[in-house]
């Protein structure tokens, strides 16, 4: 007989069912990740912050907006996380880098491409 405990924590969703089936059990874990759905509508320059990790940015200003990557030793974001930000706007995106940053684009471009690109950030190392 098979028992399922499902469990409904901030990250989503985990179930975990156990099966007895001649003495043995048999785990199975499966943990589905919350979707970014949380779209935060930026008109104004922004630091980004802890708050901002899987969530997207749509930046909607006609005028031109920077969005700045702060240091690790000002937001600990963590390896791994990501941050969306799109150019709903006609105004210029830029991605600027706070002190000992490193954004790494092709070409080093730092601008997004014009109304309705979209970048992706995610932290690969301390201060990138």
């Amino acid at each position: 007989m098979a028992k399922q405990v499902i469990n409904n924590n901030e990250k989503g969703l985990s179930v975990r069912t156990k099966l007895n089936e001649n003495f043995t059990e048999v785990y199975d874990d499966i943990t589905i990740l919350e979707a970014i759905d949380t779209i935060i509508e930026v008109s104004t320059g922004r630091n980004l912050a802890l708050t901002d990790v899987d969530r997207f940015l749509n930046c909607t200003n006609g005028t031109a907006i920077d969005v700045t990557v702060p240091p690790n030793s000002s937001v600990a974001f963590t390896i791994g996380d990501k941050i969306d930000i799109t150019q709903y706007g006609a105004g210029t995106v830029t991605l600027v880098e706070g002190s000992g940053v490193t954004i790494n684009s092709k070409g080093s471009n730092k601008v997004l491409d014009g109304q309705y690109s979209t970048a992706c950030l995610k932290k690969i190392g301390t201060d990138e």
